[in-house]
């Protein structure tokens, strides 16, 4: 099963990490992350947060970490500066992707990951996008499904497929909304 690791500017957007856990929850993909992304997680979080407080984002954390424990890549630290990225910050992530074994990198940020630097690694910094897509090229029947699913448990606030293929969209996703609104004409 490839391994993926999981920026921090996808764990912030909690309606696109969802459906990803939900899809590595499945099989399709193996999420890959570190106390470093998950604290850069929180704080952009706290920074930029909608009506949440420091307890609920806390918790949101620390529920995506208890539901993936072998998620957690713990001893990235010796591999921080093994390559050089246009960000030094964004070298962390890629310690990881080398600790865990992990192909891909899903990252709205690939212009802080370039190829030249990432492909003698054997690794991709991928849209989110792309691998949504290759998830539901893999299995539509089993994506469409784990959708369904998903929404139908949301609460807080509800949420139907219609509304998470208009986030797909609004998320840059356009090649998953658009295959889902194939999926769901009627929407």
């Amino acid at each position: 099963m490839e391994k993926v690791v999981i920026d921090a500017n996808i764990v912030v957007r909690t309606w696109l990490l969802d459906p990803l856990l939900c899809l590595a929850e499945a099989y399709f993909f193996e999420p890959k992350w570190s106390d470093a992304i998950m604290n850069e997680a929180y704080r952009a979080m706290i920074a930029h947060r909608h009506r949440q407080d420091a307890r609920e984002i806390h918790q949101y954390i620390v529920t995506v970490e208890a539901a993936f424990p072998d998620s957690m890549v713990t001893n990235w630290r010796g591999y921080g500066n093994t390559v050089r990225l246009p960000d030094p910050d964004d070298q962390h992530v890629v310690a990881v992707a080398l600790v865990s074994g992990a192909s891909s990198i899903v990252t709205y940020n690939l212009e802080d990951f370039p190829s030249s630097v990432l492909e003698p690694y054997g690794i991709r910094a991928i849209h989110p996008d792309e691998l949504l897509v290759r998830c539901y090229e893999e299995d539509s029947e089993s994506f469409v499904e784990i959708l369904r699913e998903m929404v139908a448990t949301k609460k807080h606030p509800t949420r139907t497929v219609r509304d998470q293929i208009e986030y797909f969209a609004a998320a840059g996703c356009n090649g998953i909304a658009d295959k889902l609104a194939a999926c769901f004409p009627g929407l």
